[in-house]
């Protein structure tokens, strides 16, 4: 989920309360506002149980998802002017 301009309460508090109750197993945030990311993971009685936070240019690593290993590169993220 990319945080928008107009809704960032929603995309960064809301939502997330929401995916963890769906036990979706990992919910990553990207904020351009400030070059963040955000990844939950181990969704857990309607909450998430783990997150790692990083800045832009650190890769995301999703290792804990089912399946192969993904790494998403952040380096060359467009930021909110």
């Amino acid at each position: 989920e990319v945080v928008s301009k107009s809704n960032s309460t929603k995309d960064t508090l809301e939502m997330v309360a929401w995916y963890a109750d769906a036990t979706v197993p990992a919910y990553l945030i990207i904020d351009p506002r400030n070059g963040s990311w955000t990844l939950y993971s181990v969704p857990r009685e309607g909450e998430y149980q783990a997150m790692r936070r990083g800045k832009y240019g650190e890769d995301v690593e999703l290792t804990t998802l089912p399946g192969p290993d993904l790494k998403i590169v952040t380096t060359d993220f467009a930021r909110y002017s």
